[in-house]
């Protein structure tokens, strides 16, 4: 939850050593999931963490707003089960061995 902006959110994040492997993994197959979700998501790298982040967000929502907690509720739980429906099988597919970073142009 966010006051500024004010918004309500769900993000699966990706921490361990594997995270930029899993996240682009996952990336590549933005549209399908995507698709699952009937709107886009907010992919976040996070080049400078070794974590990663894949997050919806419903803009509209005051969390301040006790007369709007029981929808707001309802979002999130419905969103919290739809991550787990999609991306559950997915994680547990992924192998972080077949994502090659790219190559640093330092390195040359």
């Amino acid at each position: 939850m966010s006051q500024q902006p004010k918004r309500i959110g769900v993000r699966l994040y990706l921490k361990d050593e594997n995270a930029k492997a899993y996240f682009h993994l996952l990336k590549a197959q933005q549209t399908n999931i995507e698709t699952q979700f009937d709107e886009k998501l907010k992919w976040d790298e996070l080049p400078r963490q070794k974590s990663s982040a894949v997050a919806l967000y419903k803009s509209d929502a005051d969390p301040q707003n006790e007369d709007d907690w029981k929808n707001q509720h309802e979002w999130i739980a419905s969103t919290l089960t739809k991550f787990s429906h999609v991306f559950k099988d997915l994680l547990q597919e992924l192998d972080p061995a077949d994502w090659e970073p790219p190559e640093d142009e330092d390195d040359e």
